[in-house]
């Protein structure tokens, strides 16, 4: 079961303990909620991961939560230390550039996939949520306009029509996520995960433009190269910490 680009804002809306979801067993939804934590910045990179307090936290039995946790570990973003527990990985810089290499390898194949049957598909919920991007400003920015964005993206990669390669675009973006926040732990001793969310959504508008463009032109290179753009983008900001809370940067 696919974790959705957006589940990261959808899952953190959860009153806790969690609700019960139509479809999703609770082994699933404990999964979601643990790394939502991660996502939006609960849990930092070298923050302990306790199983008994996140139980607590989700009122559910250890089990889950374990389960949960062996997952995450699996899929990296969890580490486990026999001696010390349980942690949230730290993503090394070397890691980190390897992973958009490997997101930029992906550009073609996105575009073969996105453009196979391109005239079946429907694309007018991409444009919706565009529009929606479109009216938002500096000014009437408000928190939950952030899921506008995550929603472009997933609605997009949804065009792929292939679930493995959607799932490994998410877990790439998000291990970036997860190494910025990390940074800004460390820089500040906090995070204005608010400040953060409205800085990288304004920063992209432009793209998700460029990448709807495409598609409506059915111009495959385009839309390779402002794949490519977004993630040299996303390695500028890690990079350079300090543009995290910087919504208005000079294109590279």
């Amino acid at each position: 079961m696919i974790f959705q680009i957006d589940d990261e804002y959808e899952f953190s809306q959860l009153l806790i303990p969690i609700q019960n979801i139509e479809g999703l067993p609770l082994n699933e939804l404990v999964y979601r909620q643990i790394k939502s934590l991660i996502l939006i910045g609960q849990l930092v990179s070298g923050d302990k991961v306790k199983e008994s307090v996140l139980a607590k936290k989700l009122n559910v039995s250890r089990g889950p939560v374990r389960e949960a946790n062996q997952r995450l570990i699996e899929s990296g973003f969890l580490m486990s230390d026999a001696q010390r527990g349980i942690f949230v990985k730290s993503i090394p810089v070397d890691e980190l550039e390897g992973l958009f290499k490997i997101r930029k390898c992906l550009s073609p194949l996105i575009a073969d996939e996105i453009f196979d049957g391109i005239d079946g598909k429907n694309i007018s919920k991409l444009r919706e949520v565009f529009s929606v991007l479109k009216q938002i400003n500096l000014q009437n920015y408000d928190d939950k306009n952030y899921k506008y964005g995550l929603r472009f993206m997933g609605r997009f990669m949804t065009l792929t029509e292939n679930p493995k390669l959607m799932s490994l675009y998410y877990e790439l973006m998000q291990k970036e996520k997860v190494f910025n926040f990390g940074q800004l732990k460390e820089l500040y001793g906090f995070i204005n995960v608010t400040e953060y969310n409205k800085c990288v959504m304004f920063d992209k508008i432009e793209y998700y433009d460029q990448l709807l463009s495409s598609l409506l032109d059915k111009d495959r290179n385009r839309l390779i190269e402002t794949l490519n753009d977004i993630a040299d983008r996303a390695r500028f900001r890690t990079q350079h910490p300090k543009f995290h809370y910087s919504p208005i940067i000079t294109r590279i």
